[in-house]
């Protein structure tokens, strides 16, 4: 006899754009980012908050969001004081 389906449970890092950013920098490497609070695939009440956060620039660097991140070499001499 087969009893009810397990609940599948996925767990999230929150990651500190911040923190990455200086990583990427004390590698050595330019780091750009683009804000991604993208609502597709999404249930009703993620949409309402991701359309929330997407009106404003300043929530998306204070409550979770998606980030794109483009890591690149830095150039030598490039950048550089």
């Amino acid at each position: 006899m087969a009893g009810p389906p397990k609940t599948l449970v996925v767990v999230e890092d929150v990651l500190i754009y911040r923190r990455i950013r200086a990583m990427a920098e004390e590698a050595g490497l330019r780091c750009g980012m683009h804000f991604y609070p993208s609502w597709s695939r999404r249930g009703s009440i993620e949409t309402v908050y991701y359309g929330v956060i997407k009106s404003s620039g300043f929530l998306q660097r204070i409550l979770p969001c998606m980030i794109n991140y483009e890591f690149r070499k830095r150039e030598v001499g490039v950048g550089q004081d």
